[in-house]
């Protein structure tokens, strides 16, 4: 197996895991970044997950050696020993050509003081949420204030007079015609009475069939005035007996207070309660951030590892089994991944090589 291989599964765990150990060279690291928009060159960056090196971190964990065996069907000691020939190489050519590239990855040098220094290949993002998320620039877009003028037209309308003036009708013009000149004839008669008395004693059938006429004639003429006024006056509401006889019972029937005989409730909701199952309440989390102490091949090997981790004051605990059947022992459990973080420096501080496993 030649060592771009090795590099090659150095890159895929590194998408998957946030701490890759390479036995005798040093680990990967991973620091989780959130999106960033730089304001003076209007660039979007996406969530990304980059990654860091530290030479401190030699220590097999088996995780490498692990993922070689299953993609190459060798054995667990065949891969420790492959990765233990590649370290040996890396730290060769840097003493002897002081820098070199893995691709995909970032490039490696030594410094002054004979330090390793780690450059990481920017173009690359570990994050597999961003798959396919792309840095672009957005341009401000530039609005023009668009104001509308609104022109209100006026049509012209024509102006309607209303007649004042209203037309007599003609049976009334008529009637006038009639009564005139019988009204003229009256008023002349009450001044010249003894001459009517004479007409009246001469000619008293014709005056009686004239008068009976004229009184026949004067009460249409008053009748049909007063249909005219009522015309032009606005009409009175007059109250029917049926309507006055209604009135006078109720108010002749003594008023009885009204009440209310619908009861007035209260309903009060009930608080909901939490789902609860065996007095426990259901928590989920999305996320567990584990700090792994090491992987075995063996349970009663991990088990030893726990209780000599526990008997120092830490809560070992078997987390899981991959698919290989090694047993992952976490040393502590972090809240979120920066408690995670903090723990790991604790431990490492101790002594104890360790990385974070995000499950």
């Amino acid at each position: 197996m030649n060592d771009k291989n090795i590099i090659k599964y150095i890159n895929e765990l590194l998408f998957n895991h946030d701490c890759v150990i390479i036995p005798g060279f040093g680990a990967f690291i991973a620091d989780y970044e959130n999106a960033k928009i730089n304001i003076t060159h209007h660039l979007f960056f996406p969530p990304s997950k980059k990654i860091a090196f530290n030479a401190n971190i030699i220590k097999n964990d088996g995780l490498l050696a692990h993922y070689i065996s299953e993609k190459t069907f060798v054995s667990f000691n065949e891969a420790n020993e492959l990765i233990k020939n590649f370290s040996t190489k890396c730290l060769s050519d840097l003493n002897n050509d002081k820098h070199f590239e893995w691709l995909n990855i970032g490039e490696f040098s030594l410094n002054s003081e004979g330090s390793i220094q780690f450059s990481p290949d920017n173009k690359v993002n570990f994050l597999t949420d961003s798959f396919g998320f792309t840095s672009f620039v957005s341009l401000p877009v530039k609005r023009e204030t668009v104001i509308k003028q609104i022109t209100k037209t006026h049509i012209d309308r024509k102006i309607i007079k209303e007649e004042n003036t209203k037309k007599i009708p003609l049976s009334i013009k008529r009637a006038t015609w009639i009564t005139l000149p019988l009204l003229l004839l009256m008023i002349w008669g009450t001044f010249n009475h003894r001459v009517m008395n004479n007409i009246y004693v001469n000619y008293s059938d014709v005056v009686s069939s004239f008068i009976s006429e004229a009184n026949q004639l004067t009460t249409q003429i008053k009748n049909q005035a007063y249909d005219y006024s009522k015309k032009l006056s606005p009409a009175k509401k007059v109250e029917s007996k049926k309507s006055i006889s209604i009135k006078n019972k109720l108010s002749s029937t003594p008023a009885k207070p009204i009440t209310d005989t619908v009861s007035s409730k209260i309903i009060v909701k009930e608080k909901e309660k939490p789902i609860t199952t065996d007095n426990t309440t259901i928590i989920k989390n999305e996320k567990h951030f584990y700090v792994i102490g090491g992987v075995f091949s063996e349970k009663s090997n991990a088990e030893n590892f726990i209780s000599n981790m526990n008997q120092k004051g830490y809560h070992a605990q078997i987390i899981d089994q991959t698919k290989s059947g090694n047993y992952r022992v976490a040393i502590a459990v972090g809240a979120d991944q920066a408690d995670a973080s903090k723990q790991l420096q604790n431990i490492r501080d101790e002594g104890y090589s360790a990385w974070i496993l995000v499950n």
